[in-house]
């Protein structure tokens, strides 16, 4: 079974990927083998999304949803001002999780 180990914020990111996945995967119906999700987690302060299956166009929807987790706060989902910390645990938040510790 599947886990996802990475906060709530990102659950945006993961979900329109998921999406994305299924509707090119649908849309080449049959051409492509279906995408099974194997890993989902953060690492480095980004998202870590692990598939089999995957095609040259599925590999850079994964590109583009690794970048957005960069910039995208892991606790609250907010884009504004969200940056990867290099203090100890790296972790993408926003000021606000930055500044109330979360």
């Amino acid at each position: 079974m599947l886990g996802i180990d990475c906060g709530d914020g990102w659950y945006g990111l993961i979900d329109r990927l998921c999406a994305a996945i299924q509707a090119h995967v649908d849309n080449r119906q049959g051409k492509i083998q279906q995408v099974e999700a194997l890993q989902v987690k953060e690492k480095f302060g980004t998202l870590r999304f692990y598939v089999s299956g995957a095609d040259e166009a599925v590999n850079m929807m994964i590109g583009r949803s690794v970048y957005q987790s960069s910039i995208t706060c892991e606790v609250c989902g907010a884009t504004e001002g969200a940056k990867t910390s290099n203090k100890g645990w790296m972790k993408t938040l926003c000021r606000g999780c930055r500044v109330n510790g979360k």
